[in-house]
């Protein structure tokens, strides 16, 4: 019913009383479900739930639903829409757990992900917050776990929402990078917007089709290697829901061509559109406003109010500020110099 790390609002009867639960899930198991209040840890017995649903993530602040929430749940909502096989959580009291045979419970702290021969997000420590030891260990104990499972390691830093500054853990973690021999990506900017407007954008003046799976044209104008595409298959069909959005164009004779693509994802109730490319005889032609229309109608039909969309170039930039999108907040991927 939900996973791990969501967060949640779910009504139980409590000796003989209903009573509600708000927070998020620490634990799954086919008796209980563990999730973490604000009065501490409880524990919900499965035959006890009577309804449940899934929330967004806690707001930081008043103002917009897009706006309000942080930098490091918005990484995490996208970290879960893109979900290698390998992934863990640093932290000292999963280590500990790790060491007394017990299986790590803390979703806390940094966030390791493998899947080589894919992309670089895949590849990286997340520093979501204090892993509860030295940022100078942890830095050291990710980049050994990135390598050992043959992943070239890559650090994931970023700002606080709406701010120049880095994140607490960010501020920690960059001063160390060049010491290890890493350099800064250029910045990535992340987007937000109400799926509300975004929907209203555009009317497609050719077909979009939706699909639950790429098919071999979308890898290969997504500029996927052949023999990476079963990793990143994995890594499409990671999230909790997904489609795959193309843009058909008919020519005078009855030919049909794609001429655009996006993928969106959902997750702690946000939708994350990526893999948006358009063919470049066909830009400036409102292809790519249909596309965020169609997967903003999607996200709408589910429930989701909110979504996000990361622009690595100016020119993905200017798209998303055409399209009414926001800058939340921005995210350096540091990498060895020499790779």
């Amino acid at each position: 019913m939900f996973s791990p790390g969501t967060r949640v609002v779910v009504r139980y009867t409590d000796n003989g009383s209903l009573t509600d639960a708000l927070g998020e899930v620490l634990e799954v198991s086919p008796t209980h479900l563990r999730i973490s209040t604000k009065r501490g840890p409880v524990d919900v017995p499965q035959d006890a739930i009577e309804t449940g649903h899934e929330i967004p993530p806690a707001p930081t602040r008043p103002g917009k639903l897009h706006e309000i929430v942080s930098a490091e749940d918005l990484r995490k909502v996208a970290a879960a829409t893109w979900s290698p096989h390998e992934i863990a959580w640093l932290h000292a009291d999963n280590l500990a757990s790790e060491l007394r045979g017990e299986d790590p419970k803390v979703l806390s702290g940094w966030l390791l992900r493998s899947a080589p021969a894919t992309s670089a997000a895949a590849n990286s420590a997340l520093p979501v917050n204090d892993p509860g030891m030295p940022t100078q260990e942890a830095l050291s104990l990710s980049i050994d776990w990135l390598k050992e499972r043959g992943s070239t390691p890559h650090i994931l830093i970023h700002t606080q929402a709406h701010s120049n500054e880095l994140s607490p853990a960010s501020q920690q973690v960059a001063p160390l990078l060049r010491g290890e021999g890493f350099v800064p990506s250029d910045p990535v900017i992340t987007f937000t917007a109400p799926t509300a407007e975004l929907a209203q954008l555009r009317e497609p003046d050719g077909e979009i089709v939706e699909s639950d799976a790429p098919a071999p044209l979308h890898y290969a104008v997504w500029g996927i290697e052949e023999s990476a595409r079963d990793e990143y298959n994995h890594l499409i069909a990671s999230a909790p829901q997904y489609r795959i959005l193309s843009a058909i164009s008919t020519g005078p004779d009855g030919t049909r061509t794609m001429v655009g693509a996006a993928r969106i994802a959902f997750a702690m109730k946000w939708g994350v559109l990526s893999h948006l490319v358009v063919h470049p005889d066909s830009r400036r032609a409102g292809v790519g406003s249909a596309l965020v229309t169609a997967a903003a109608r999607l996200a709408q039909a589910r429930g989701v109010r909110s979504l996000m969309y990361e622009a690595p170039d100016r020119e993905r930039s200017d798209f998303a500020h055409a399209c009414g999108m926001g800058e939340h907040h921005r995210v350096w991927m540091a990498q060895p110099a020499s790779e």
